[in-house]
């Protein structure tokens, strides 16, 4: 097993009050509570499912993706993912997958998890079903195929279509909604039979304006921070990612947001920057990709030396929606919205678009690109974007790393990459 500290890198510089951890650590203990008494079942997911519907049925979705952010944040990933590859995993296959898959296959006792067991942080609780919606990851759905076979639960697939590529995401064809509407009813159906729970259309909407005003306030914190100077950064707003994923549609992911939201509105009032007092903002710029949560620090408190900051990363934003607000009277549809029209789902004109607002709205001097060498998904996201950044003729930098594994990461090489790239910028 690797070595207690042999790959010990950085935390990042945060500006905000909320303290994140407080919130993952009770997500986790209140699902082990209800796994133990039986009072709530437990639906493993992967990212960007419609986990709305189970907190309207009294369900608690668990995320593996979001159990393995933290494992790579608390530096025992690579603990893990040694145990997936000895189990026989190759050593490019994703690296969230493989730390769950550590996790099952035995890493669930290895010392450094019981650490992190007795400071009552991350138990991931059995899962009593599982689902994942096709709309991101092709491994998604091997993925929980496979967890469904390990704990011998019944498993759930949604498919979501390709739109056309003349598809706009403000007009998208009736029949694309239909289709993803009729996914949604019969995972409705799949929950209520192996769950005994019923299906309340009424309890749905309120999930939904739940969900919707959560991801409303993630937008007026996105568009606060167009304000010169910026008032709170990337390594803020990655953490934050946590209530979009895990709890979009229940009350307390709102009424945190909602405090954040007011901080961070006092702050532009104060005109206080994201940077260190004293320090001036010289220069915007966007994070692509999925941070490495093992080096937060390299990936956004090493900027601040050049007088740069992280005004927007559309790997955050991903998690609000892309095509629109949602409607409350119309729950499965805004869902469908929601969900099923991603990166891989939507089309190269709105993937433009996005990139056009984000380079104008948010004065978007260059960008940083997290080129994830374990996560297919990423690496042909940022290849397109590239593309497109040469297009309009746009800094760019490329730096390679993994999002949970410091074995796959050079720092120096990284931090010589921001050098060059910052050091352009100023000429």
């Amino acid at each position: 097993m690797a070595e207690e500290k042999k790959y010990k890198t950085g935390k990042a510089k945060k500006t905000l009050s909320v303290d994140v951890l407080k919130y993952v650590s009770k997500y986790y203990i209140e699902a082990n509570r209800a796994k133990k008494k039986g009072s709530k079942p437990i639906c493993y997911h992967t990212s960007l499912d419609p986990i709305e519907i189970d907190y309207a049925m009294g369900i608690i979705p668990m995320l593996p993706e979001n159990f393995a952010a933290i494992c790579g944040a608390l530096q025992i990933a690579p603990d893990l993912i040694e145990v997936a590859e000895q189990r026989g995993c190759p050593s490019d296959l994703c690296s969230y997958f493989k730390n769950h898959f550590g996790y099952m296959e035995g890493g669930k006792d290895l010392p450094s998890m019981k650490d992190a067991f007795d400071m009552n942080l991350i138990v991931l609780p059995d899962p009593d079903i599982v689902c994942s919606l096709r709309n991101i990851c092709r491994l998604h759905p091997i993925w929980m195929r496979q967890v469904a076979r390990f704990y011998n639960v019944p498993a759930f697939t949604m498919d979501a279509p390709q739109l056309h590529p003349k598809t706009s995401l403000s007009k998208i064809d009736d029949h694309y909604i239909e289709f993803g509407v009729s996914q949604l009813k019969d995972y409705i159906s799949f929950l209520e039979k192996h769950t005994g729970r019923k299906f309340d259309m009424e309890r749905l909407s309120e999930t939904v304006a739940l969900s919707d005003r959560l991801s409303k306030i993630f937008e007026e914190i996105y568009e606060l921070r167009k304000v010169t100077p910026c008032p709170v950064g990337g390594e803020d707003l990655n953490s934050l990612v946590f209530f979009l994923v895990t709890e979009a549609g229940s009350q307390e992911a709102v009424d945190v947001a909602q405090g954040i939201l007011d901080e961070v509105k006092d702050k532009v009032r104060r005109r206080e920057g994201a940077l260190p007092e004293g320090t001036e903002e010289a220069h915007r710029v966007s994070f692509v990709g999925i941070p490495p949560w093992h080096d937060m620090a390299t990936a956004f408190t090493y900027m601040q030396k050049y007088g740069a900051t992280s005004v927007d990363e559309i790997y955050v934003r991903a998690f609000s929606g892309f095509a629109g607000r949602m409607d409350p009277s119309h729950p499965l549809e805004s869902l469908v919205r929601k969900y099923f029209f991603i990166y891989p789902t939507t089309t190269e004109q709105a993937l433009r678009l996005i990139n056009i607002e984000d380079i104008t709205g948010y004065g978007i001097d260059g960008f940083i690109c997290w080129n994830l060498t374990t996560c297919r998904l990423i690496s042909t996201l940022i290849a397109r974007l590239k593309a497109m950044y040469d297009l309009f003729n746009i800094p760019y930098v490329t730096c390679d790393a993994d999002q949970v594994d410091p074995r796959q990461y050079n720092v120096e090489q990284v931090r010589n990459r921001l050098d060059a790239f910052f050091e352009n910028l100023e000429e």
